[in-house]
């Protein structure tokens, strides 16, 4: 009787490895995906601060400033 419960338990253990082993395989499988992922994640990150530094650090065109001059005589004032 003692070899029966021996030899269930030892075919519960290699279910039990089997199982373990399918977990594993997907966990690494997710695992991959979440690095590729996150790499993918950084590279968009990396050209977006570039696109930004561009758009930021780029010198801006001369333009023409409008002064304007001083009070005429046929200027209106509003008051209160």
């Amino acid at each position: 009787m003692g070899n029966t419960n021996f030899n269930e338990h030892l075919q519960r253990l290699k279910a039990q490895t089997e199982t373990l082993k399918e977990t594993l395989a997907a966990f690494r499988d997710n695992y991959s995906r979440l690095q590729f992922g996150m790499h993918r994640m950084e590279n968009e990150i990396k050209k977006s601060r570039e696109m930004f530094e561009e758009l930021t650090n780029r010198k801006q065109a001369a333009v023409t400033v409008i002064q304007m001059n001083t009070k005429q005589d046929d200027d209106i004032q509003l008051t209160a």
